[in-house]
């Protein structure tokens, strides 16, 4: 699975209103730079999850509303980044994208 799979029409129908900094390509990283909006909604590269994961906390820092739609890895440096975080996580009881050998789960990261 590469990194340029698009959020689920059934998830993304959720989030449709969000913000989403992280488009379909998973080399654009203007998203990185840029000042996220009061809600936003982030599928990133799950390749490199690590800098969207630490951009999403300082948002979040500044009163923000992100959610994260990340792979569940909890042996990950990003993952220990988040639980030091206000958050609350959902997982899903199945995987979400075809093909896919990995579950995901949505991180909701409060102010």
């Amino acid at each position: 699975m590469n990194d340029d799979v698009p959020t689920p029409e059934w998830l993304k129908e959720h989030f449709f209103k969000h913000y989403d900094p992280c488009k379909l390509n998973s080399t654009n990283k203007v998203g990185l730079i840029e000042e996220w909006k009061d809600h936003t909604f982030v599928n990133p590269p799950y390749s490199n999850p690590k800098p969207w994961v630490e951009k999403a906390i300082l948002e979040s820092r500044k009163g923000k509303h992100i959610t994260m739609l990340l792979r569940v890895d909890v042996s990950t440096r990003w993952y220990k980044l988040l639980m030091k975080e206000n958050i609350h996580i959902a997982y899903f009881n199945e995987r979400i994208f075809r093909g896919s050998n990995f579950c995901s789960m949505l991180v909701f990261i409060e102010p």
